[in-house]
């Protein structure tokens, strides 16, 4: 298995560059040096994802509500490339949850993460056949990030002249500014506004957190921030704050504010070591996902019914049925039957278990003679509440790295299955 660690520090220069631009945000980047810190913004990343033996970096977010805190996190990132090690501490608050934290660290050869819940260590060690290098890959490379840019150009060419750039006596820039309501133009404020409320602001975490539901004149009042340059041409912190104001859906008016940061240090002398957990609080497993594996014990039959309701009578016009009729180690062997559907299928099958991970990817041969791919899974959390299940996913599509995901030639493709003891 390879693991491409798209970490968040990468996914934050992202987005990053989406926020200070469609969020207006983008008052820290923008004036005369607007092009500058672009380009710095472009040095950055490719120098974290391709020339530097190690890095750490330390992102947060607030976001309050009518002045009370409703969420905030703090992650601290320390990666070490050259030694293949990698450490990650957060710390989350919330109304509902309060405080929590984690902790997680990497290496080629195990990860150890702390539960929240119980305090307790856990170590799973990498099969040595897995590819667990640790990499990031530069988000410039993606074709997206061409459009992306290109927007950014357009939404802000009209908010050049209320940011300033200086030079600092380390021989680098800072870019600062503040922008109000009246400064932000109208297309700018309505196309931020509608992104965060779909999205930052829709988030289940923060409704959890009872965060009201805006509904209505949700815009943007106040906006400022800063970002620095170092001599090297790297941008190594920025600081934005947002202030919106909205309606819920009684009407009431709240203003909300939103402040993110980002601190890069320690560049190329970052050290990470593996912590020293005391054996008896630590649980140490050779396969990450045994807890998943589909074991000898899953021979059987599994069912589920095809339903369709209408005038609130449920009818049941089809049926799912798998049996499992053989299982070898990581392969396991045997029949699905599918009727009632526009794509009925009667298939034998043997699937194999990719990369030490939970799925087992199978091929069968649909109807009309295409071959296809399926992908059987089996989730010890849910069938600790809910019996022996079995999940299904038929026409699945693998990339390069062993992953897959769903094609939209089948809405019926994805369905789970219950033992049955006829």
């Amino acid at each position: 298995m390879k693991v491409n660690r798209k970490t968040s520090i990468i996914s934050l220069f992202v987005a990053g560059t989406i926020l200070f631009s469609s969020v207006a945000l983008a008052d820290v980047i923008i004036g005369d040096g607007y092009n500058d810190a672009k380009q710095a913004l472009k040095n950055t990343t490719k120098v974290l994802t391709k020339n530097i033996d190690s890095f750490s970096a330390n992102v947060a977010l607030e976001i309050k509500c009518d002045g009370k805190l409703i969420e905030s996190s703090s992650e601290e990132m320390r990666i070490d490339f050259k030694n293949q090690r990698e450490e990650n501490t957060v710390k989350r608050f919330n109304t509902q949850d309060g405080e929590t934290s984690s902790y997680n660290y990497h290496d080629n050869e195990k990860t150890i993460y702390k539960d929240n819940g119980d305090g307790k260590y856990y170590q799973y060690n990498f099969a040595k056949e897995e590819d667990s290098k640790i990499e990031l890959e530069d988000p410039f490379d993606e074709d997206i990030a061409k459009d992306i840019e290109r927007i950014a150009d357009a939404m802000i060419s009209n908010m050049k002249h209320f940011i300033q750039v200086k030079d600092t006596e380390n021989g680098g820039k800072l870019y600062y500014g503040n922008l109000e309501n009246s400064q932000i133009p109208a297309l700018v404020n309505a196309l931020s506004s509608v992104a965060m409320k779909y999205s930052l602001l829709d988030s289940y975490d923060l409704k959890k957190s009872g965060f009201p539901q805006i509904k209505d004149d949700l815009y943007c009042s106040e906006l400022n921030g800063k970002a620095s340059e170092s001599a090297d041409g790297l941008l190594d912190s920025f600081a934005g704050e947002a202030i919106l104001t909205g309606k819920d859906k009684d009407g009431k008016d709240h203003i909300i504010e939103i402040s993110c940061s980002m601190r890069l240090f320690d560049l190329n002398s970052t050290v990470v070591v593996a912590p020293f957990v005391d054996p008896e609080n630590i649980t140490t497993r050779d396969d990450r996902c045994a807890d998943n594996n589909i074991s000898k014990s899953a021979i059987g039959t599994y069912k589920s019914n095809i339903i369709t309701t209408k005038d609130d009578v449920c009818t049941k016009v089809g049926e799912r049925v798998l049996t499992i009729t053989a299982v070898d180690g990581d392969t396991v062997t045997g029949t699905l039957a599918v009727t009632g559907t526009d794509e009925d299928i009667n298939i034998s099958f043997t699937a194999n278990r990719k990369d030490k991970s939970s799925d087992y990817a199978f091929d069968y041969t649909s109807p009309d003679g295409t071959e296809k791919h399926g992908v059987l899974q089996s989730d010890a959390y849910v069938n600790q509440y809910n019996g022996d299940m079995l999940f299904v996913h038929l026409d699945c599509e693998f990339d390069e790295d062993n992953n897959w995901g769903y094609t939209s030639e089948r809405n019926d493709g994805n369905f789970f299955v219950v033992r049955t003891f006829e």
